[in-house]
Formats: structure tokens, C-alpha cells, sequence
């Protein structure tokens, strides 16, 4: 069963699924268990460890998702970090030291950060947009003629174009030091 999208609102918002209930809830179970392996859960608390290296590190922790900037918490060597000593920056998406903290440096060498993603409005409209496409497929030929003058082009590829949109809703940036995410 859908955690982020239900079949009546997809229906609502004249999305062309299947007659049968049945058959269109699969479409949107498929649809958000692809986008989960693509971007993580979909709603709800995460947590995610980083590997920072043993003592004299210092860096910035790359979230999968946008946060709360009120809503977070690090833990640094099994510890708990001060919210004081730390800040959300890059649109909410990357936690770094602060110039209040004590060192700039990670103890490590893993850090979490545990925290719930603020893009649930984005994530939902990506679903819909999802089911949409999935419940019409694009028609890999296009073609036009005119007299005796003909063409035929490809209309683009379903998979290029989901993977696209699922990017759309992650944070650009590295994520090198990511280790786990549960």
C-alpha cells in the first residue's frame, strides 16, 4: 500500500490509470518502491552515518534529503553534539561546524545525523508525475509527413526521464563521505 500517494487522489488529478483498483494500485506501489530505491524513504525520521576518519577531520556532512534546520540531531563518536555547534547550510542539506563549536573537528570516526526531510510536497507531486508517465508510457517514435517529405524521431526514453526527475528533488552535491543510510 502507497505510503505518499493514494489512488483517489491520483484519480482526482485525471491521471488515465486502469479501470481496475487493483491493477492502478500496483502502478503506484511500483512507482514509489522505484523512487525509494532512487532517494531513500520517502516520509519519515532517517538516520545516516558518515565516515569521517579518526580525529582531525573536518569537513561538512552531505544529507541525501533536505532538513529541518530546527529539526536534527548529530551524534559524533556515540555522542551527542551540541545543536549550538552545529548549522544546516547549503538549502538545508549539508550539516557543518560551527565557529561556537569547540573544534571545527569531527572526533569520528563516524558521525549520524538523524532527521526528516522537509521535501514531502515535492516528493508527492514527483509520485503523481511518475504514475502519470508510467500509466501512459511515451510512444518511442514520433513522426511527421508532408507530401512526399517524411521523418521519424525518438520521443525520448521513459527511464532517462524518470531518473531525471528523481534527481530533481536530491541536493547537488558530493556524497563521498556517506557510508550508510537506514
Amino acid at each position: 500500500m502507497s505510503e505518499v500517494v493514494n489512488l483517489a487522489d491520483a484519480r482526482a488529478r485525471g491521471i488515465n490509470l486502469p479501470d481496475d483498483d487493483n491493477v492502478a494500485q500496483d502502478i503506484l506501489d511500483e512507482q514509489e518502491a522505484w523512487l525509494e530505491q532512487r532517494i531513500g524513504l520517502l516520509a519519515g525520521e532517517r538516520t545516516e552515518t558518515f565516515y569521517v576518519g579518526l580525529s582531525d577531520t573536518r569537513g561538512a556532512l552531505y544529507l541525501r534529503r533536505y532538513a529541518d534546520p530546527e529539526d536534527y540531531e548529530v551524534i559524533d563518536a556515540g555522542t551527542d553534539v551540541d545543536p549550538d555547534h552545529t548549522r544546516l547550510i547549503d538549502d538545508n542539506s549539508t550539516v557543518q561546524r560551527t565557529y561556537a563549536a569547540l573544534s571545527r573537528y569531527w572526533t569520528g570516526p563516524y558521525v549520524t545525523v538523524t532527521y526528516t526531510p522537509t521535501d514531502e510536497v515535492a516528493v508527492r507531486s514527483l509520485l503523481y508525475t511518475l504514475v502519470a508517465m508510467s500509466a501512459e508510457p511515451m510512444t518511442p517514435y514520433e513522426s511527421e509527413q508532408i507530401g512526399s517529405y517524411s521523418y521519424r524521431r525518438g520521443k525520448g526514453s521513459l527511464t532517462g526521464s524518470r531518473a531525471a526527475l528523481a534527481m530533481s528533488v536530491l541536493p547537488k552535491r558530493s556524497p563521498v563521505l556517506t557510508v550508510e543510510t537506514r
